[in-house]
């Protein structure tokens, strides 16, 4: 979170560095920080949890197991995933995956823009500002969430819910076709979109197979 929003006043080139930094420790130093008993043993279970849902996910990998029942029904002990993007491809698949993942990536993005826009009235200020504290709010929530259950719980749609009221209010400003453009949404475009959803599911499933070895 902090990362991010000072990251809003510095170069991209620096931020993506760090985030990527900030990725491979989790992904790959926190095992090796396990393995030398530095990391507490109930923190590592949830890679157990993870794996566990990973390896439903592959029995189920279109449509899921269905909404609310993972945990119930396919985890050893009614455990929780412990982490909101399994859960949710783990839940209702790769097609209902490709909707809330895009929904999270449209979020972030779309405030990323809004927040760099050049504000000429007092409404577009606070407009700016506004998109200004949601992208590391959002950036905090979605790191959160790797490592909770809060995949449909009332926090994320509250956020998604004021991440569109500012997309539609930045398009009655610069209108609605350039921020598609920027956004790729658009149809020459779109397929950014579609590639997203398998080349997440793909990265966090290769990785939790490594953190598991790797402990």
């Amino acid at each position: 979170t902090i990362m991010l929003f000072f990251g809003q006043f510095f170069s991209k080139k620096w931020l993506i560095i760090g985030g990527a930094v900030f990725i491979f420790f989790v992904t790959f130093a926190v095992p090796l920080l396990s393995a030398r008993g530095m990391i507490d043993q109930s923190s590592m279970e949830r890679a157990t949890f993870w794996g566990e849902a990973n390896y439903v996910f592959k029995e189920h990998p279109l449509f899921g197991v269905g909404y609310a029942i993972l945990s119930t029904d396919y985890m050893d002990k009614d455990r929780a995933v412990h982490n909101s993007f399994i859960n949710c491809y783990a839940s209702i698949g790769t097609f209902g995956y490709f909707f809330w993942f895009s929904l999270l990536c449209l979020a972030f993005f779309g405030n990323w823009y809004i927040s760099e826009m050049k504000p000429e009235t007092k409404e577009e200020k606070a407009l700016v500002r506004v998109a200004r504290w949601m992208v590391p709010c959002l950036g905090g929530y979605y790191t959160a969430a790797y490592f909770l259950t809060r995949t449909f719980h009332l926090p994320f749609f509250l956020l998604m819910g004021i991440s569109a009221a500012l997309y539609r209010l930045a398009a009655e400003r610069v209108g609605i076709d350039r921020i598609n453009d920027k956004m790729h949404m658009v149809h020459n475009k779109f397929w950014h979109w579609l590639a997203l959803t398998p080349a997440s599911i793909a990265f966090i499933y290769v990785s939790i197979l490594i953190i598991n070895k790797m402990r």
